[in-house]
Formats: structure tokens, C-alpha cells, sequence
């Protein structure tokens, strides 16, 4: 009798054990959870992106290619500050001519260098078709709100 108690006690403490050892890597889990989300820089701060069209200033044609290949266009523009800087470009194709915009992206809030300065970036050109292409690049809104281009003509081989 006093073994069949002993085997009672023996397996009920083997089996507290076990859940004692499963708690304690569950609280050593939670407590490196939240040590390690406590120290994130994130301070709860949204980051305000703003995305704004800006002129493009003259334009520069590298060695022109041919049909299926990449010609390269270097865009100028002046960015207002450090923080801001080329996103992208609004291109639109409507038969042999390219209307290009240029957006750029700024971060607000970040510590910047306020003096303006000059940027450009690359215009990948790629035509599937020989012939004359119009490029119109956007410099500005005339007082009516209209678009404003300047333009240049290149010829695919």
C-alpha cells in the first residue's frame, strides 16, 4: 500500500515539475518580449511624407540607342532642402510623344539643411519603334493653371 502511495505522489510531482518548467519559459518569453519592445525608437510619431511635382530645370541627352535599348536622360531639378529628393516620374506616352513630370517625396520634421540645391536624376528611355520622339518636360503652371513644357526631339535609329 505505502508503494502505490509513494507512485501516486512521485508522478503527481513529476507532472508539477514539468508544468513548473513550462512557466518558467513562458515568463522568460513575456519578460524578454516586452524588455525587448520597450526599447524601440519608435515613440509613437507618424512620419509625414508629403509628394510634390517639381520643374524640371534642362534636361541632358546621353548617347542615343536604338530601337529595344536604353537611352538615358538626365533630368535637372532644385530641391527645396535636404530632405527632399526624387520619387518618380509622371510619364505619359500618347503615340511618338512623352509628356515627363518629376515628383519628388520630403520628410517632415527630420533635422535638414534649409538652402535649396541642384539634383537630377535618370530617365530610362527604351522605345519599341524607329522614328522621331517629342519629349515634353514640365517646368511650371502658367497663371491659369496650365502646364508648361519645354520641349526636345530625339531620333531612334
Amino acid at each position: 500500500m505505502s508503494r502505490n502511495l509513494l507512485a501516486i505522489f512521485s508522478s503527481d510531482s513529476w507532472k508539477l515539475k514539468k508544468i513548473e518548467f513550462k512557466m518558467k519559459w513562458i515568463a522568460l518569453f513575456l519578460v524578454l518580449g516586452f524588455g525587448l519592445t520597450s526599447c524601440l525608437n519608435d515613440d509613437n510619431r507618424p512620419v509625414n511624407v508629403y509628394y510634390q511635382y517639381r520643374p524640371i530645370d534642362s534636361v541632358e541627352i546621353g548617347a542615343i540607342n536604338g530601337v529595344m535599348e536604353v537611352t538615358e536622360i538626365k533630368t535637372y531639378f532644385t530641391a527645396s532642402d535636404s530632405c527632399e529628393g526624387f520619387f518618380d516620374y509622371d510619364y505619359s506616352a500618347m503615340g511618338p510623344i512623352r509628356k515627363v513630370a518629376l515628383i519628388t517625396s520630403k520628410v517632415e520634421g527630420q533635422n535638414c539643411a534649409a538652402e535649396p540645391f541642384a539634383d537630377y536624376s535618370v530617365l530610362r528611355f527604351r522605345p519599341a519603334s524607329r522614328g522621331e520622339y517629342t519629349f515634353l518636360f514640365w517646368k511650371a503652371n502658367d497663371e491659369d493653371g496650365y502646364p508648361v513644357y519645354f520641349e526636345k526631339k530625339i531620333y531612334i535609329p
